[in-house]
């Protein structure tokens, strides 16, 4: 259920769930891009350092063992002998540019034949070789001096520099050497080509100047030239330290000390965010570097976030075109269901829930005047009862039928319940008005033919207008109800609401506003009528209700007892009766030594439905202690209308703690002989429209008659109300009627009243 109600907001929901877990995978992918780069930086920096201090240490060895070999007998001295072997190193070295042999002044002894000594400076006194020169002289290591660009070979060179000392430990000469900065790569570069790494940068700086000695990836010589021969700006300096700190909480000093690898994000000397691998070759105090572009990373994480949304796109895709298939379904379903739910399934026409639906599409501020029609069919109860249900519908099936075939597509058929119809028409003028209700009742009356029956019935039909006659459906079908009403009641097929009828309205929703507070103001009181048995002895007492109110006056119980009902009011006036009236006759009793005097009460067919009903009677027993044996409840034929097969126990109920029931109003219901045989009922009681007549018309005498003979033989107690006349009385007791009440005995009386009664 929650599922068909709330489709969307699941989608919706799923669709949140979606966007955060892609939200969350991007971050993910992002770290893991991060991570992956990482590692490999610190792979190929690896690779990278070792690749060199493996190139460096084999230098550093050959240059030593040369310059052992150069200087021993001062073989440096025979230039060919000399050149000739620096030449077969240099053959067997593809890394190297060039040899040469330098005293300690910095002259140079002894050269490859590439190099011209002539043209040659002296190492010590040049700028550009002084430094290390003497660096070189200081240190058992070999040094590295500034990379520069030789002309000569069209080449950058890195130039490493070994001090040579003699057996006694002396220094005697300096070795030197030229090494080819793309040698440096070789596992690098077949690692870019071949394993799918990603493109990166890889640098050399000298850790005392901080000048570059190798920068991989940049081909133009001016370039080259401006980057090697400045030292890297203090500011990159001071921001790759900071970078450290924040992301690695790590200083060069501490990268330089544990000869660890740091990975972190930097700015570059062109502006640009790098991911660096930073490591320290401490032998040859220089910086291993390798770099990537941060916006390489994010062409990957573009990747992923284009593979990632392509999925979530797909998937959600899916899930949508489900949902709406879903979603369409339902609301086929639903509109299914709706029609069905305001359809009638017997006639196929409009329900009064439909009514219900459309009333803001007739009713609101800028809407049309239109009439209501509240049709009744009359004495159609009297084909269901005589032919059965089948015979019924499908007569209502006609008449429904014949409906639409007078009314326009503009109007609206409704089947109200049963027998009742309500139509929803523009014409409003009173011509038009009384035109279609002619024709209504014309077409409604022609015969019904059904399997060789033919059968004719008429309708009534009340008829009010909006807005005139009321603002909502509510107030329009009360009026055309009663409108409905007054044609029945006064033989008119049809009757047009008026003044009057809307005073009379007006008066019943007087009555129910006054109804709501009746109690609480002690409005009502009881009045009893006494029951006079066949001998003339009191036999008991019938309680009345009546009120008295303030702005209203007296009002008959026949006015707001059906209003009571219908407003459901009838339940705690209900409970009143019964407590007021046990309450009086208990009391009543205990004064006149009436101990045996019987008390019946009026029981409405809500108030007998009412859950917890029963529970209240027996409670106003015992809290006032009546014997049961000694009330009656009085129920109309019309309770029968509901379920008769629902209500016999709750009589057996009834009947078993001792209390009587009577059938009221007997003869002008639903009532039939197999009913009262069925029925668990002690008497009847004879409506006062049968007794009026009794004396004059022999038909009602005859009936009177023929109720009693019929009581007698289902064993039957049996009251007659309404006696007004001796001859009426007499009538009665000849013909065995057990009990009689009516204003020939008495009229109804106050408490005080009837305790004076009964004295007398």
């Amino acid at each position: 259920m929650f599922l068909k109600k709330n489709i969307w907001l699941i989608f919706y929901a799923l669709l949140l769930i979606g966007l955060i877990y892609l939200v969350l995978s991007i971050f993910l992918s992002w770290n893991n891009i991060k991570n992956k780069s990482a590692e490999e930086l610190t792979y190929l920096n690896r690779i990278f350092a070792s690749s060199v201090t493996s190139t460096f240490d084999q230098q550093e060895i050959m240059l030593e063992l040369l310059g052992q070999q150069l200087l021993s007998n001062k073989q440096y001295k025979n230039h060919k002998v000399t050149s000739h072997i620096l030449d077969q190193l240099l053959k067997q070295n593809t890394s190297l540019i060039g040899f040469a042999l330098s005293n300690l002044d910095g002259k140079l002894l002894a050269a490859s034949s590439n190099i011209d000594l002539n043209k040659m400076p002296n190492l010590k006194q040049d700028n550009n070789s002084k430094s290390s020169f003497i660096r070189a002289m200081q240190s058992r290591k070999m040094v590295l001096g500034t990379t520069y660009y030789l002309p000569a070979i069209d080449s950058w060179v890195i130039p490493i520099r070994k001090a040579i000392r003699n057996i006694e430990n002396k220094l005697v000469g300096v070795m030197i050497a030229g090494i080819k900065p793309k040698k440096l790569l070789p596992k690098l570069n077949e690692l870019n080509a071949n394993k799918g790494f990603q493109q990166f940068q890889a640098m050399l700086v000298h850790d005392d100047s901080f000048h570059y000695a190798y920068i991989s990836g940049v081909s133009d010589i001016s370039q080259v030239e401006e980057i090697i021969k400045n030292p890297i700006p203090d500011k990159i300096i001071n921001f790759h330290q900071q970078s450290l700190r924040q992301q690695l909480n790590l200083s060069l000093e501490d990268v330089r000390n544990s000869l660890i690898s740091a990975e972190y994000f930097a700015e570059g000397r062109d502006g640009e965010i790098k991911m660096y691998s930073l490591s320290y070759l401490a032998d040859y105090k220089l910086w291993s570097i390798i770099l990537v572009p941060k916006s390489r990373l994010f062409d990957q994480l573009i990747s992923s976030i284009t593979q990632y949304t392509i999925t979530f796109l797909f998937v959600f895709s899916v899930i949508y075109f489900l949902f709406r298939y879903i979603h369409q379904f339902e609301q086929r379903n639903r509109k299914q269901l709706i029609n069905q739910a305001n359809q009638d399934f017997l006639t196929g026409l409009s329900n009064r829930l439909y009514l219900k639906y459309v009333e803001p599409r007739w009713v609101h501020e800028k809407a049309s005047p239109f009439s209501v029609f509240f049709m009744d069919l009359d004495n159609f109860k009297n084909i269901n009862d005589s032919y059965g249900h089948s015979y019924g519908d499908m007569i209502l099936k006609q008449v429904a039928i014949r409906l639409l075939s007078i009314f326009s597509e503009k109007s609206l058929v409704c089947r109200q319940g049963g027998d009742e119809f309500i139509i929803l028409c523009k014409k409003t003028s009173q011509k038009s008005l009384d035109e279609i209700a002619s024709k209504v009742l014309n077409t409604i009356s022609r015969p019904y033919e059904i399997d060789n029956y033919l059968f004719t019935i008429g309708a009534s039909i009340g008829i009010c207008r909006y807005p005139i006659d009321g603002e909502n459906f509510d107030s329009l079908f009360s009026a055309a109800d009663t409108a409905m009403y007054q044609a029945k009641n006064n033989q008119h097929n049809y009757f047009i609401f008026t003044n009057e009828l809307k005073q009379q309205l007006d008066q019943k929703s007087a009555i129910e506003q006054a109804l709501h507070s009746a109690l609480q103001k002690n409005e009502f009181h009881m009045v009893y009528q006494p029951q006079i048995a066949s001998r003339g002895a009191l036999y008991g007492v019938e309680a009345l209700i009546r009120w008295q109110n303030a702005d209203l006056g007296f009002i008959p119980p026949d006015k707001f007892i059906p209003i009571a009902e219908d407003s459901g009011l009838i339940l705690e006036l209900g409970h009143f009766i019964i407590d007021q009236s046990i309450r009086d006759i208990t009391e009543l009793g205990k004064i006149n030594d009436f101990y045996d005097l019987q008390l019946s009460i009026n029981i409405s067919v809500r108030q007998f439905m009412e859950f917890g009903f029963l529970e209240h009677l027996k409670s106003s027993l015992l809290i006032h202690k009546f014997p049961s044996r000694q009330l009656t409840l009085e129920i109309t034929e019309s309770i029968f209308i509901e379920d008769f097969d629902c209500m016999v126990p709750l009589f057996n109920e009834i009947r078993a703690l001792g209390i009587k029931i009577s059938l009221d109003d007997f003869g002008t219901g639903y009532s039939s002989l197999s009913m009262l045989r069925k029925l668990p009922i002690d008497e009847l009681k004879i409506d006062k429209s049968f007794i009026d007549q009794s004396t004059d018309n022999t038909r009602d005498k005859a009936m009177v008659i023929n109720i009693l003979n019929i009581a007698q033989n289902l064993g039957l107690k049996v009251v007659a109300e309404g006696i007004e006349q001796q001859q009426q009385a007499e009538l009665l007791a000849e013909n065995g009627c057990d009990i009689q009440q009516g204003y020939f005995y008495s009229r109804p009386i106050k408490y005080k009243e009837l305790e004076q009664y009964c004295s007398s």
